[in-house]
């Protein structure tokens, strides 16, 4: 586990930021193929901070401090999109549970935390 504070440490203070349009493509992501082949979804960064500030409504996760979140969907799941930039902006923790999915690495990881 990396502790946020310990990833930005390493990160350059005098990063340029690149000039970027809210409807400009952030990530390209594929669905499951559950009504035909995969096909590629392309989010915006607009899409994807409104998918973001979704999750933290109160009445959704009900983020905040006081609570850790573990997603076990993929990342490209409606579920899971917006929920690490949720938890970060609400003080909530994140443990990303990584490749390892079976029920004993899961309940070690919640052991663990």
């Amino acid at each position: 586990a990396v502790a946020y504070e310990d990833f930005i440490a390493e990160g350059d203070p005098a990063h340029s930021w690149p000039e970027l349009d809210e409807r400009d493509a952030a990530a390209l992501c594929y669905t499951s193929g559950t009504t035909g082949h995969p096909k590629g979804a392309l989010y915006s960064h607009r899409s994807t901070v409104l998918h973001a500030l979704g999750v933290a409504l109160p009445d959704v996760f009900d983020l905040g401090a006081s609570v850790t979140c573990l997603p076990i969907v993929p990342m490209f799941h409606a579920c899971a999109w917006g929920l690490p930039y949720a938890a970060a902006a609400t003080g909530a923790g994140l443990v990303m549970p990584g490749p390892k999915m079976d029920a004993e690495s899961l309940t070690e990881l919640l052991e663990d935390e």
